[in-house]
């Protein structure tokens, strides 16, 4: 029997930015430890993007529906809404 080891929780840095559902990010070394004392496999990380209430995506773009008056949309102003 196999027991997997957790060094914690795996980080994924910056590279996943921007990312769409079905991207695979391959962290070489950082998988599994080889058999008999090889060297760590690679780890694969599969991307799912989540809907989110308030952000809608259009490819790699993020929209975000907010109301604005005529009067500060014409004349400028600002705008505040929570945005969580």
């Amino acid at each position: 029997m196999v027991q997997a080891v957790s060094k914690g929780p795996p980080s994924v840095d910056q590279s996943a930015r921007g990312r769409e559902t079905g991207t695979r990010i391959r962290r070489s070394g950082e998988g599994e430890a080889g058999l008999r004392g090889g060297p760590a496999g690679d780890l694969y990380i599969f991307i799912e993007v989540a809907e989110h209430p308030i952000f809608k995506r259009d490819g790699v773009d993020l929209y975000c529906r907010v109301p604005v008056s005529m009067v500060t949309a014409a004349l400028g102003g600002d705008v505040e809404g929570a945005l969580y």
